[in-house]
């Protein structure tokens, strides 16, 4: 078999951007980074009024990362 059709049936990881991907992967090794941006983000919106957080673009911005990214963290640290 030629190798560009074995290529073609392989999940493209390199074309990947976070958990939109189907293909994506998530190892142990990115287990740090995103615990520290989970981190941030969750402190960060400790930080904001309750009141204000549908108004303030970056606790927009958190929410949908922790949304996006929480079953991913979940997962790598509970393997």
């Amino acid at each position: 078999m030629h190798s560009d059709t074995v290529l073609a049936t392989l999940p493209r990881t390199d074309r990947c951007v976070g958990s939109v991907c189907q293909d994506s992967l998530f190892t142990p090794l990115h287990q740090d980074a995103l615990n520290e941006s989970m981190s941030f983000y969750e402190n960060y919106l400790d930080q904001i009024p309750e009141d204000m957080k549908g108004n303030v673009l970056i606790a927009k911005v958190a929410q949908k990362e922790i949304k996006k990214y929480k079953k991913i963290t979940w997962s790598l640290n509970n393997a």
